[in-house]
């Protein structure tokens, strides 16, 4: 199936991850991860009320942005 994407390992592969930068995670990050679109999970005998304030605290200045769709370029393995 390669090249198409049909053809690629949804995980990606090993020289995928070794060109992978932190800078590229951020940057990804602050293109497509937003807190409008964002699901937080906690687990736990905790209370609402008791976490409620310390998540808006902790998220505070995650403000959203503009979002990018992700497009797949044929040929493109990455």
């Amino acid at each position: 199936f390669y090249p198409s994407p049909w053809g690629r390992p949804t995980d990606g592969t090993l020289a995928d991850l070794a060109e992978l930068t932190p800078a590229a995670v951020r940057s990804h990050c602050s293109r497509h991860v937003r807190p409008d679109q964002a699901i937080l999970g906690i687990a736990g005998p905790l209370e609402l009320a008791e976490i409620l304030p310390i998540v808006r605290k902790s998220f505070a200045n995650w403000l959203p942005g503009t979002a990018q769709p992700i497009t797949v370029v044929p040929g493109d393995r990455r």
